[in-house]
């Protein structure tokens, strides 16, 4: 895991979770972090594409396709050929780090943790019940049990926290289980890999820790992507893990084990 660092630029992400950008942040470092990111979405370093092929790409940022491209080109993130017919990628891709939250993340965790349940159509609004408790939650869940965050240079991506039996954020976890819950991406960085290099991160905890043997979740049956993310990281269904909340006696979270 990398070393703590404080940054105002993960920040950045905000402006891709308003919807479609209508213009470029004011602030230098929010203007330039947010190039960044979509640099390495749409055309990472060494990648080339033509100008209809970026622009479709760049529709998933904005409708003002053409303002963008300049801008992308003139902060020296995309290079254009002289004649206009191709565009090649010029930033390089950082690795995902993970490392532990802090108190200065809170807030930001809290932001993504919403975000992504919003988009993932997981509740109606920001109000439904669950999201709402949890909506607040990153202080607590720092404290009282184990966080981590991965960011992507200096951008928060998602977040995770960890508990062991008998803690006070273990569902479902028995001795000797390592239980990890509210695995969350920004959903501005979707599709990143960043979800999977968490869990591959907390299966290397788990196996580090020489007391833990399993690793432990459950999740929403109606959560496709979820399920999918834990079965391709090799985690079995652990039915006996099964539950209900009591106040969701309508839903039903499914268990998923893997042996460290």
């Amino acid at each position: 895991m990398s070393h703590p660092r404080t940054t105002s630029r993960s920040l950045v992400a905000r402006f891709l979770g308003r919807g479609p950008l209508e213009r470029l942040p004011k602030r230098p470092d929010d203007r330039e972090a947010l190039l960044d990111l979509i640099a390495w979405q749409v055309l990472p370093a060494g990648s080339t594409e033509d100008e209809p092929g970026l622009n479709l790409r760049l529709r998933g940022f904005t409708e003002d396709t053409a303002m963008l491209r300049r801008a992308l080109v003139d902060h020296g993130r995309v290079e254009r050929a002289k004649d206009g017919s191709l565009y090649t990628g010029l930033v390089q891709r950082p690795e995902i780090t993970i490392r532990p939250a802090q108190e200065s993340d809170d807030a930001e965790i809290n932001r993504l943790t919403v975000a992504s349940y919003l988009e993932a159509g997981h509740f109606p609004d920001a109000k439904s019940g669950y999201l709402l408790r949890i909506s607040t939650s990153a202080s607590a869940r720092r404290t009282e049990a184990e966080t981590w965050v991965a960011e992507r240079g200096e951008l928060m991506m998602g977040s995770v926290t960890l508990a062991e039996h008998g803690g006070v954020w273990a569902d479902v976890a028995g001795p000797g289980e390592l239980e990890f819950r509210l695995l969350t991406v920004d959903p501005a960085v979707q599709r990143s890999g960043t979800g999977r290099a968490l869990v591959q991160a907390i299966l290397e905890e788990g196996r580090r820790r020489p007391h833990i043997h399993r690793v432990v979740l459950s999740t929403n049956q109606e959560w496709t992507a979820a399920n999918d993310l834990y079965r391709e990281a090799g985690f079995q269904r652990f039915p006996e893990r099964d539950w209900t909340p009591e106040a969701r006696p309508d839903l039903i979270l499914r268990g998923y084990a893997k042996d460290v």
